[in-house]
């Protein structure tokens, strides 16, 4: 579960790195936050769950 709470940050902060180093017309910033958690969990937390677990 950890991993998964670990991915989704990941993916919270990738999408706030690429916003703050190139801005972007966010139309719906709380879809895109959920949006950009869900598939970090799915991946960086799949991925760490796979490499650690």
């Amino acid at each position: 579960m950890l991993y998964f709470l670990i991915g989704a940050l990941l993916g919270m902060a990738q999408m706030l790195w690429r916003f703050i180093k190139t801005p972007f017309d966010m139309i719906y910033p709380v879809q895109g936050f959920a949006f950009s958690a869900a598939i970090g969990a799915a991946s960086y937390g799949t991925i760490l769950w796979l490499i650690l677990g």
